[in-house]
């Protein structure tokens, strides 16, 4: 049970991560393609 929970925890971390990081590329192409 533990490991379970321990592995969700760190996939659900990753997954926060990865959305922080393409919003964050989101805005500095849109940025970037303005004129």
């Amino acid at each position: 049970m533990k490991t379970t929970k321990l592995v969700l925890l760190v996939s659900c971390m990753m997954f926060l991560c990865l959305t922080a990081y393409a919003q964050e590329e989101q805005e500095e192409l849109v940025e970037y393609k303005l004129p």
